[in-house]
């Protein structure tokens, strides 16, 4: 199954609050280890001391990610 860090990685060229969410996730070495679960990207950007716009970009992308994967599912 992909996961939401594969799947935003796709997104990092937009230039949307989407696209800057992929960015920080692309340069933060420590995501390659977040579990693939709502809550623990939100507790890793908490950790993080991510700004109130990643932590509601990241709301929408894991909607976003999750429709994907129910539509593009085996």
């Amino acid at each position: 199954m992909l996961t939401f860090r594969d799947w935003i990685m796709r997104l990092e060229a937009k230039d949307t609050p989407t696209g800057d969410l992929a960015c920080d996730i692309k340069s933060d070495p420590a995501s390659a280890n977040v579990e693939n679960t709502l809550d623990a990207w939100k507790t890793h950007l908490s950790l993080k001391r991510a700004c109130t716009g990643a932590t509601e970009a990241l709301e929408t992308a894991w909607k976003s990610y999750r429709s994907y994967v129910r539509t593009h599912s085996d």
